[in-house]
């Protein structure tokens, strides 16, 4: 896999249409999330005489926001992967856009554990086409002295790619709100170039031979390292919305574009 650093190309786009809108009006804070607003758990919550839930409904700053990780004891094993996912229309990865706001929440000392946590497009067969990544940077047996610190990545085909700069704080009450924006564009060679603006910080590369691929669900992940039992920490995502653009605005982008081509060509004339 190539991680190649790009100019993306800027599309006169006079506006998107929304895939998926994210809609957690009405929903109790603190009550368990699998199947609100369309949400699937991948594994079913943990009882043991009351309901543990591994998805929650959580307030991030004034917007209810969906949560995924160990606010309540999960008692799941090591070295596993808990996920959340979301159906949208299918849509093509090469021109697609997620837009949303996030919180990492540290861990207590009664579950100290610090885990990896992912948001991402996939497939229809769950296959990963890309997602950031957001790795502990330290473990610590005394969360609630020591501050968590998350490092980011980007991540395709199931393959960890390098850093991307961002390191996200947290403590075990209520971590920094942040926001992302991931936009992906068609590329020569049928590549897909892909744009993150992640807390203000702006990263551009290209992935190639995936310009055919579609995007058929979004992924919240929750991930403990082997050796490492899963942690109270949790991630929390809120105002979430996937979109494509309209196709009259892809037709005025490659009109705006047109005539560059145009003039290039004449001058190697």
């Amino acid at each position: 896999m190539k991680w190649t650093p790009i100019l993306l190309a800027a599309f006169v786009a006079s506006s998107e249409a929304a895939v998926y809108t994210m809609n957690l009006t009405g929903a109790a804070s603190q009550s368990p999330a699998d199947g609100v607003d369309g949400w699937v758990q991948s594994e079913p919550n943990y009882v043991d005489g009351e309901v543990y839930p591994r998805s929650f409904i959580h307030q991030l700053g004034s917007s209810p926001a969906l949560a995924l990780g160990g606010y309540y004891d999960s008692e799941a094993g090591s070295g596993s992967t808990i996920y959340m996912s979301q159906d949208v229309s299918p849509m093509y990865f090469r021109a697609a856009s997620l837009g949303l706001n996030f919180s990492l929440i540290d861990s207590d000392p009664i579950d100290a554990d610090r885990n990896q946590f992912s948001i991402g497009f996939y497939d229809g067969s769950g296959n990963e086409l890309i997602s950031l990544v957001f790795r502990p940077t330290s473990q610590s047996a005394t969360p609630d002295i020591t501050t968590a610190t998350w490092g980011t990545y980007l991540s395709s085909g199931g393959v960890l790619g390098p850093a991307i700069g961002g390191v996200f704080e947290g403590d075990a009450v209520s971590g920094g709100v942040y926001s992302l924006l991931l936009t992906t564009v068609p590329v020569s060679g049928g590549g897909v170039g892909y744009n993150v603006n992640l807390g203000g910080q702006t990263t551009t590369g290209t992935l190639s031979g995936m310009g055919g691929a579609q995007i058929e669900t979004v992924r919240l992940g929750w991930t403990s390292d082997a050796g490492e039992t899963f942690g109270t920490n949790f991630l929390a995502v809120s105002n979430m919305v996937v979109s494509v653009p309209e196709p009259s605005s892809a037709l005025l982008g490659m009109a705006a574009l047109l005539p560059l081509a145009l003039r290039r060509r004449r001058s190697r004339i």
